[in-house]
Order: structure tokens, then C-alpha cells, then sequence
């Protein structure tokens, strides 16, 4: 589903919740390889350095640069323009063919040693509101637009996290993953961000949250992708639409879609023994693919 105009570890908040990873200062970032742009005698010498002191997997390490330079950022220890530096670092970086290829490597590596999150009995995996895209991790093309694009990418994180507690303050854990709460929630963060930042950055975010970017290929995407980038475009239509309401009346707008079934979700409720693949907080449910439209399940008395 490509637009025309224009929460495992499953993915909103980098934007985790959609980057809810944390913290390592400017020296740090230093020593483990990227030195500050102005201290570069040669960015290809830059380049060379990180991946070949690279401890841990590139991947793993841009992640933790990008996330703790925006918690920095976010608390006052680092300045504008020394946040704004970092992510040019790590732009630099991955403007290098070779060491965007190693990160998206790496990303493959990490991401097969990731179980399902609710165990073996899962039909399919991804992640509740809390645990979003490789435990916690941004996505290799969340690293790269957020050095693309590091405020916006700051403004998309904030809206990230008030997305998921708004849906965690209005639907019950069963229906966070792959859920009506699922859905919501990704529709809300795209509604904000279409409000808040603009809509193109909206679109590029809610990709790269599921690990694409522009061009990919709708019909070959899973199912709980599928859900997810349908459940971000209707988002960004609501956005769009109602960009004068405030961000309560539109998080009710989305509810009441959800309660009609404008919306897509790949998990339902099931009280048949037989047909239970996982049990989540102690609900049994079952994985019934992408074009289930939403109900009023799961929400909070």
C-alpha cells in the first residue's frame, strides 16, 4: 500500500516505545569510534574506524548512539547543536554504501535471535505496546532517518511514547498485540505525527518503523506488517482531516473507527480451546490474518 500523496518487538516508540532505548554521552560516542564532524581530518577515515573498532555489531551500536543522543538531548546535557552533530556523524556514516550494508547485516544478525514474545505457541510474531522491534530496538532505517532527520525524528519519539499511553490507558493488555489496541495505537502515532510534524515524515516513519522505506513491495510484506502499514495510512487520513482538533478528540475519533471496524488487526479473542495459539495476560486468542477489521474488544470498562 503505497500513498499517493506524496509497537518485537514490534514496533510505535525510536521510535520505540516507536526509541525507548537509552544512553550514552557525546565522549562516549567518541570512543567507541565516531569522533565529531569537526574533528575529522577525512569522513572515510571516520568510516573506517567505526567498523573496525566496532565491539558489538554496528547495528547495535548506531542504535545505541541514536537513542542516547536524543535522551541527552531531551534532558539537557547535550546542546542543539551538539545533538544535531552526533546524527550528522552517524549520517556520514551511512551515506557510506558499504557501512549502510554492514548495519542492515547486523540488523538480519540481531534480529534472528529474537524469540516470539509470548513463546513457541505463537502463529506469528511482533510485540506488545511495550516491546517493540528486536527488544527494544530501532529498526536500521529508524537509525538512518533519524540521522536524516533528527528533530523531527525527536518530535515522532515524544508522540510515539503519548500514543502508547494512551492506548494503554484505554485498552486492556490482550489486544496490544496484533489487537484493536495495536491498531489504534499505530493510527494514533500516525495521526499525531501527520499533526504535529507533517505527513510525508508521518509515511516515512510508520515504514521505517516496520523496517521498510519508500518502494517496498506491499503484497510481499507479512501479515502483521500488512496490519500495521494499513492501520498508519488510515491514521494519517485522520490526521490530515482533523489537524484542528485537538489530540484528545482525535484519539476518540481513531477509538470509534477501531469500535467500527475501519481498522485492520491479525488477532482476536477466541473461546474455542482448539483454536488458542497464545495466551496473552492469561486471554486466549487466535491469529485470523490481516483483513479482520476491528471491534469494540478490549477496551477498559
Amino acid at each position: 500500500m503505497k500513498e499517493k500523496n506524496g509497537k518485537k518487538r514490534k514496533k510505535i516508540n525510536i521510535f520505540i516505545p516507536m526509541l525507548m532505548i537509552v544512553g550514552l554521552s557525546v565522549s562516549t560516542i567518541s570512543a567507541l569510534g565516531i569522533s565529531s564532524v569537526n574533528a575529522q581530518s577525512s569522513s572515510d577515515k571516520a568510516q573506517t574506524e567505526v567498523v573496525k573498532n566496532d565491539t558489538k555489531n554496528m547495528f547495535n551500536n548506531l542504535g545505541d548512539k541514536v537513542a542516547s543522543a536524543m535522551d541527552d538531548y531531551n534532558a539537557g546535557k547535550i546542546s542543539e547543536e551538539e545533538y544535531s552533530n552526533i546524527m550528522g556523524e552517524i549520517k556520514i556514516l551511512l551515506d557510506d554504501e558499504e557501512n549502510y550494508k554492514k548495519m542492515k547485516e547486523d540488523e538480519e544478525a540481531v534480529k534472528s535471535n529474537v524469540a516470539c514474545p509470548y513463546g513457541s505457541s505463537c502463529t506469528t510474531g511482533g510485540g506488545d505496546q511495550e516491546e517493540y522491534l528486536y527488544f527494544n530496538r530501532a529498526t536500521g532505517e529508524e537509525i538512518w532517518l533519524c540521522a536524516n532527520h533528527p528533530f523531527k525524528c525527536n518530535t515522532a519519539n515524544k508522540l510515539a511514547t503519548q500514543a502508547s499511553e494512551k492506548t494503554k490507558s484505554i485498552y486492556d493488555q490482550y489486544v496490544l498485540w496484533q489487537g484493536n489496541g495495536d491498531a489504534f495505537r499505530h493510527a494514533y502515532w500516525s495521526a499525531l505525527m501527520t499533526k504535529h510534524i507533517d505527513r510525508d515524515f508521518a509515511y516515512d516513519a510508520g515504514l521505517a518503523h516496520e523496517g521498510l522505506k519508500r518502494g517496498y513491495d506491499f503484497d510481499s510484506q507479512g501479515a502483521d506488517n500488512k496490519m500495521d502499514i494499513s492501520n498508519n495510512y488510515s491514521g494519517r487520513i485522520l490526521g490530515d482531516d482533523n489537524k484542528s482538533k485537538s489530540d484528545d478528540q482525535i484519539a476518540n475519533i481513531i477509538k470509534n473507527g477501531v469500535i467500527k471496524g475501519n481498522l485492520k488487526r491479525i488477532r482476536t479473542y477466541t473461546s474455542v480451546p482448539s483454536y488458542v495459539d497464545c495466551y496473552i495476560a492469561g486471554v486466549p486468542t487466535k491469529y485470523v490474518g490481516y483483513y479482520e477489521p476491528t471491534s469494540d474488544g478490549g477496551l477498559k470498562s
